[in-house]
């Protein structure tokens, strides 16, 4: 967690400390920047969200369940998501990629262990 609030303030004094007003947008659309209800994608996305807006770009935080981003993006109604349960999004995911109207943008980083934990 440490590690992580590190990244994050080094992101945002980097992206706070550039000169804005020398920067011109490349488009005047809003960028949907998808949230969902875990802390690291919350986190990210504001980052995200601080550093667009800081270049200029109209942000628009959208809160989306996770199995409905895929058709966001189909649809417009999302721009970018920064993470996915990939042992749970995989097939759709796939399916979605598939139809050429979304970009795997590549891997963020965190691996998640997804399984069941309870006291001894």
């Amino acid at each position: 967690m440490k590690r992580l609030m590190t990244s994050a303030i080094m992101a945002l004094s980097v992206a706070t400390a550039s000169p804005s007003m020398a920067f011109q947008p490349e488009s005047d659309q809003t960028i949907k920047l998808m949230i969902a209800d875990w802390s690291s994608m919350a986190i990210d996305t504001e980052i995200l969200n601080i550093i667009l807006s800081t270049y200029g770009y109209k942000v628009e935080k959208v809160v989306a369940d996770d199995t409905a981003r895929y058709p966001g993006f189909e649809a417009g109604d999302l721009t970018i998501a920064l993470e996915t349960w990939q042992t749970t999004q995989n097939e759709v995911f796939a399916a979605s990629l598939a139809t050429g109207k979304i970009l795997d943008m590549g891997e963020l980083g965190p691996h998640a262990k997804e399984d069941w934990w309870y006291p001894a």
